[in-house]
Protein backbone atom coordinates (compact mmCIF):
# COMPACT_ATOMS: atom_id res chain seq x y z
CA UNK A 1 0.00 0.00 0.00
CA UNK A 2 1.19 3.78 -1.14
CA UNK A 3 1.30 5.91 1.75
CA UNK A 4 -0.47 9.52 -0.36
CA UNK A 5 -0.58 12.59 1.08
CA UNK A 6 -4.87 12.38 1.21
CA UNK A 7 -4.31 8.92 2.93
CA UNK A 8 -1.76 10.84 5.31
CA UNK A 9 -3.75 13.85 6.16
CA UNK A 10 -6.87 11.27 6.69
CA UNK A 11 -4.87 9.42 9.47
CA UNK A 12 -4.26 12.60 11.16
CA UNK A 13 -8.25 13.32 11.70
CA UNK A 14 -8.79 9.84 11.97
CA UNK A 15 -6.96 6.66 11.95
CA UNK A 16 -10.57 4.65 11.30
CA UNK A 17 -11.14 7.22 7.94
CA UNK A 18 -7.61 6.51 6.80
CA UNK A 19 -8.31 3.13 7.25
CA UNK A 20 -11.21 2.86 5.36
CA UNK A 21 -10.13 5.16 2.55
CA UNK A 22 -7.17 3.03 2.41
CA UNK A 23 -9.43 -0.21 1.31
CA UNK A 24 -11.03 1.83 -0.89
CA UNK A 25 -13.96 3.01 0.98
CA UNK A 26 -15.09 6.30 0.39
CA UNK A 27 -17.86 8.32 1.97
CA UNK A 28 -19.58 11.60 1.53
CA UNK A 29 -17.78 14.10 0.98
CA UNK A 30 -19.28 17.22 2.86
CA UNK A 31 -18.77 20.69 2.67
CA UNK A 32 -16.30 21.77 5.56
CA UNK A 33 -14.00 19.33 3.37
CA UNK A 34 -14.43 20.63 0.61
CA UNK A 35 -13.66 24.37 2.04
CA UNK A 36 -10.80 22.85 3.59
CA UNK A 37 -9.09 21.49 0.79
CA UNK A 38 -9.64 25.01 -1.27
CA UNK A 39 -8.05 26.79 2.00
CA UNK A 40 -5.22 24.16 1.99
CA UNK A 41 -4.70 24.89 -1.85
CA UNK A 42 -4.56 28.43 -1.71
CA UNK A 43 -2.26 28.37 1.53
CA UNK A 44 0.31 25.78 -0.35
CA UNK A 45 0.24 28.72 -3.29
CA UNK A 46 0.91 31.53 -1.41
CA UNK A 47 3.30 29.72 0.80
CA UNK A 48 5.26 28.42 -2.54
CA UNK A 49 5.45 31.98 -3.96
CA UNK A 50 6.75 32.76 -1.04
CA UNK A 51 9.43 30.68 -0.93
CA UNK A 52 10.54 31.31 -4.50
CA UNK A 53 10.74 34.78 -4.12
CA UNK A 54 13.27 34.62 -0.76
CA UNK A 55 15.16 32.05 -2.34
CA UNK A 56 17.45 32.15 -5.84
CA UNK A 57 16.19 29.88 -8.59
CA UNK A 58 18.94 27.46 -8.10
CA UNK A 59 18.52 26.87 -4.37
CA UNK A 60 14.86 25.96 -5.16
CA UNK A 61 13.74 22.31 -6.13
CA UNK A 62 10.98 21.76 -8.19
CA UNK A 63 11.39 17.85 -8.76
CA UNK A 64 10.51 15.24 -5.96
CA UNK A 65 13.05 14.83 -3.49
CA UNK A 66 14.89 11.89 -2.56
CA UNK A 67 15.08 10.18 0.72
CA UNK A 68 18.01 10.68 2.71
CA UNK A 69 19.14 7.30 3.77
CA UNK A 70 19.34 6.97 7.34
CA UNK A 71 22.90 4.67 9.15
CA UNK A 72 22.01 2.93 11.76
CA UNK A 73 23.27 4.43 15.02
CA UNK A 74 23.17 7.87 13.20
CA UNK A 75 24.98 10.04 16.09
CA UNK A 76 25.13 13.24 14.17
CA UNK A 77 24.56 16.81 15.89
CA UNK A 78 23.96 20.20 15.74
CA UNK A 79 26.84 22.46 15.16
CA UNK A 80 27.05 25.63 17.53
CA UNK A 81 25.83 27.78 14.45
CA UNK A 82 22.63 25.56 14.12
CA UNK A 83 22.12 25.49 17.70
CA UNK A 84 21.81 28.95 17.59
CA UNK A 85 19.64 29.77 14.89
CA UNK A 86 15.98 30.54 15.45
CA UNK A 87 12.81 28.76 14.15
CA UNK A 88 11.34 30.71 10.64
CA UNK A 89 8.45 32.73 12.02
CA UNK A 90 5.19 32.24 10.66
CA UNK A 91 3.32 33.55 7.58
CA UNK A 92 1.79 36.76 8.41
CA UNK A 93 -0.23 37.57 5.35
CA UNK A 94 -3.69 38.87 6.10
Amino acid sequence: MQITESLFVAYCQCPIKAFLKAKGEVGEVVDYEVIQKEADSRFRDVAIERLLRSHAESQVSRGAIAPVPRISGDSRRFSSSERGQSLPQPLNDH
